[in-house]
């Protein structure tokens, strides 16, 4: 690890996506994206065809 920290911001829809789902499922997807404050771990590839996108999963999800 770096010791680099990153900030996460979350626009309208994803929040509106996140209020939309089960308790469970959303702190589970919340967590995962909070570690990503400190890097790109866990099942993170880079999307093709996109300058700097990525894609995370978690249980059934693609964030």
């Amino acid at each position: 690890m770096n010791g680099r920290r990153y900030r996460i911001e979350y626009g309208p829809t994803a929040l509106d996506d996140l209020d939309s789902l089960a308790e469970r499922v959303r702190k589970q997807i919340l967590r995962e994206i909070e570690r990503l404050k400190c890097g790109l771990h866990g099942d993170i590839k880079r999307l093709r065809r996109a300058d700097v996108a990525y894609r995370l999963r978690t249980g059934d999800y693609r964030i």
